[in-house]
């Protein structure tokens, strides 16, 4: 997000937001009531527009929107119902997974709209998992949730290897699941790098003017230690797309020799492989990408 701007008429939400999110990042965007934090999550999804500013999606960006009104759940559907004409799967596999979330067999059979807030959040957590997305938007997701719930939310998102923003009142909910935290106000958003204890810790201490300024010692050594892990990590990536890139050009090779025996077989076998590595060579740009930025925003 870069220099973000939004009001509602005479009512000024924030102006210069600025916001980078690395994959794999787990955020958490806090601010007092009124100051658009749940509106910059729209923004992100594509939902609304900002005043002013831009937002840039990575390419490859699959994005998982839970929003605390539950809006993406048609209430006249069963459970059951809700599954099976979003996903394809067996009604077995659909029992077998809704009991995952502590529906029981009778339950499947309720209809949505007579759901408890509780449950219909377990149906809209249910039904995200199962969208595999790689970027979590969360919007106040510990709202209505009983104890149950919660425990399944925060076992999710702990074995979740995606990216995460999540806007959140409930301290231990962000304690649990983030590692960096923006706080929102009316002239932008500041980053506390860490967890939510650490951010009271700063908080109370010296407040950062800028996402680098007022590092202690123990963030300045967490800094030098990530910069040397994505120096390493940089490195190997540049050789893992040197041998992929000669993998294909070999490939390519025997693709153009059975192309001459007209070995067709053969030739589709080789394009899988082909096609493989170019998938692979994709991805590990994408990364190597990431890496470069981030090692430039940390040695700023």
């Amino acid at each position: 997000l870069k220099n973000l701007s939004m009001s509602y008429g005479e009512k000024k939400l924030f102006n210069n937001l600025n916001l980078t999110v690395f994959r794999g990042n787990r955020i958490g965007i806090i601010g007092k009531n009124g100051v658009g934090k749940s509106t910059i999550l729209r923004i992100v999804n594509g939902l609304e527009k900002a005043k002013s500013g831009d937002v840039e999606l990575g390419e490859r960006v699959k994005i998982g929107y839970y929003d605390q009104n539950h809006q993406g759940l048609k209430m006249e559907n069963t459970i059951l119902e809700e599954l099976l004409y979003t996903f394809p799967m067996s009604d077995e596999e659909a029992r077998t997974i809704a009991g995952g979330f502590l529906f029981s067999a009778d339950d499947v059979d309720k209809k949505i709209k007579s759901l408890s807030g509780g449950e219909k959040a377990r149906v809209a957590f249910m039904k995200l998992i199962l969208s595999k997305p790689n970027f979590l938007i969360l919007d106040e997701p510990t709202n209505h949730l009983d104890i149950y719930s919660r425990e399944i939310l925060e076992e999710a998102l702990e074995d979740y290897d995606g990216t995460i923003i999540v806007v959140s009142h409930d301290r231990y909910f962000l304690e649990s699941v983030v590692n960096n935290i923006y706080e929102v106000t009316k002239d932008g958003a500041t980053l506390f790098k860490g967890d939510y204890e650490m951010y009271i810790s700063q908080k109370d201490n010296v407040k950062p003017k800028d996402e680098t300024a007022g590092l202690n010692y123990e963030e300045q050594k967490r800094n030098r230690n990530r910069i040397t892990t994505l120096e390493k990590k940089y490195k190997k990536l540049e050789e893992e797309i040197e041998r992929l890139e000669s993998e294909k050009s070999d490939l390519e090779k025997k693709y153009e020799t059975a192309g001459k025996s007209n070995n067709l077989d053969e030739l589709m076998d080789i394009q899988k492989e082909i096609d493989l590595r170019d998938e692979r060579i994709l991805d590990a740009m994408e990364s190597w990408d990431e890496t470069a930025l981030e090692l430039e925003e940390l040695k700023k």
